[in-house]
């Protein structure tokens, strides 16, 4: 059995009403750590742009 990860953040972003960027981190482990550090270049470029 495969699962495609993206399509449960697909799933609960259309439940939600949540349009625009929306992403699914799947590292095992390290996802923890991937997922503070993607939402620290979102939060840099937010401020970055204004």
């Amino acid at each position: 059995m495969t699962h495609d990860n993206g399509r449960t953040t697909e799933s609960v972003a259309r439940e939600l009403g949540i349009t625009g960027y929306i992403g699914t981190i799947s590292t095992a482990c390290s996802s923890g750590a991937n997922a503070i550090m993607q939402g620290a270049r979102l939060l840099e470029g937010i401020n970055s742009t204004g």
